[in-house]
């Protein structure tokens, strides 16, 4: 596959910010966790508790992030950590590279930023819309007959083009 077809997913600011924080807080407070069960066997339970649910936050988001974006035919892979997640372009009814597209999003039921902002948003521009991104000012949108996809390659212009050039289901239905 050639350079044209594979897009990097860099870290825009915002994760960049978000997954610092979280990161410095999950140490921090595993660092208590583990000072309080040293300190005093009572607590273990629930202390092993939280810290087993804390982590498995923290490494769930690492796992779903967002490594890089190719495309193949009508598919559009997205490349996570451990898996590839493929989505059928096959009645793509529009793209088009919108850096404002994510602005004033809500989380319905997402990651905000820990290693990428996944999940499902809304907004009054998009309205419902998954996002499979990490730096919103690449924003890449893909617009189906029910869904909304945002994206965000590296080359939000040159990805669109490569596209619309290998991809025929662009604009039609």
């Amino acid at each position: 596959m050639g350079p044209d077809r594979h897009f990097e997913a860099p870290w825009g600011i915002s994760v960049r910010v978000v997954t610092l924080l979280s990161t410095a807080f999950t140490i921090g407070l595993l660092y208590v966790l583990v000072t309080m069960v040293l300190s005093s066997s009572r607590v273990l339970g629930r202390t092993t508790l939280f810290g087993a649910i804390l982590l498995l936050s923290y490494f769930g988001c690492l796992v779903f992030s967002i490594r890089g974006y190719t495309l193949s035919g009508n598919t559009l892979r997205i490349q996570r950590l451990l898996t590839v997640k493929e989505i059928d372009l096959h009645g793509l009814e529009a793209v088009e590279y919108d850096p404002d597209a994510m602005k004033w999003s809500w989380c319905i039921f997402c990651n905000r930023g820990i290693f990428a902002i996944t999940g499902f948003l809304s907004n009054q521009k998009l309205g419902t819309y998954k996002a499979l991104a990490t730096d919103p000012k690449r924003a890449v949108v893909l617009r189906f007959p029910k869904k909304t996809v945002v994206i965000t390659p590296d080359k939000p212009e040159i990805f669109i083009a490569r596209l619309q050039e290998t991809n025929d289901a662009v604009g039609r239905q």
